[in-house]
């Protein structure tokens, strides 16, 4: 939630709060279209190892996801730490 104008919520807040974060829009968007893909393109009776495709592709493909849209999180975490520490250093 950004905080517009002067109010209390916003003298006491510290940094800036987004309410839209592309990656997440990205995460839904593929966690639809994973099983969306493969309901379309692979046959109902294809199997991997004795489970249906129809579990595993969605599965494995929707958790990649998961973990890379974590790791970006992650990444932006640290970078966002460094930079706050760096601004300490030179204060």
């Amino acid at each position: 939630m950004i905080f517009r104008g002067d109010t209390p919520l916003n003298r006491h807040h510290v940094g800036r709060m987004q309410t839209h974060v592309p990656r997440y829009y990205l995460m839904g968007f593929l966690f639809c279209a994973i099983p969306v893909a493969t309901l379309l393109a692979i046959s109902p009776q294809f199997a991997i190892g004795q489970t249906l495709a129809w579990y595993v592709v969605p599965s494995l493909g929707c958790g990649l996801v998961a973990w890379v849209t974590a790791a970006a999180g992650l990444r932006e975490a640290w970078k966002n730490v460094a930079l706050a520490s760096e601004r300490r250093m030179h204060q």
